[in-house]
């Protein structure tokens, strides 16, 4: 059996679990997926692997998604990391945070297909996670995205 791609969120409030279980499901891929409310569980969950860690932006009192996304990558460096703000967090962060990021951040309400492609795409790599963010959505002719996702 090949290995199954592993997600870690961690949500205080469990939106993000929920979000990523229904979109696994859209998109008909097998996935392990380990729900945690704060940082120390993640960190705990880490040291098993991951492909992706979706975060909420506001986390634990004393951490903002941001740090921890600095966090996972010092404890593992092949590891994607997704940051997803609510509709009450900043829509974007500055271009020059953005550009030498290594995760990617995404305030909701999301684009569903640009999300749908970033999330498929941080299961493979960190690199594939930046093409699918920065890739052109659009049906058809001359889009650099390899995957059809189909309607959503």
């Amino acid at each position: 059996m090949a290995n199954m791609p592993r997600i870690i969120t961690v949500d205080p409030t469990g939106n993000i679990a929920r979000i990523i279980r229904s979109a696994m499901d859209l998109l008909d891929l097998s996935i392990i997926q380990v729900d945690v409310p704060n940082t120390a569980d993640a960190l705990e969950e880490l040291n098993r692997k991951a492909n992706l860690v979706i975060t909420a932006f506001v986390l634990d009192d004393d951490m903002k998604g941001w740090e921890f996304a600095m966090r996972i990558k010092k404890a593992s460096e092949d590891t994607a990391v997704i940051i997803l703000g609510d509709s009450d967090d900043p829509d974007e962060f500055d271009d020059e945070t953005a550009h030498d990021s290594p995760f990617v951040y995404m305030s909701r309400p999301v684009d569903i297909h640009r999300f749908l492609r970033v999330l498929v795409g941080g299961l493979e790599s960190h690199e594939a996670m930046i093409a699918a963010l920065t890739a052109p959505i659009g049906g058809g002719g001359g889009g650099s995205v390899d995957d059809d996702l189909g309607p959503v």
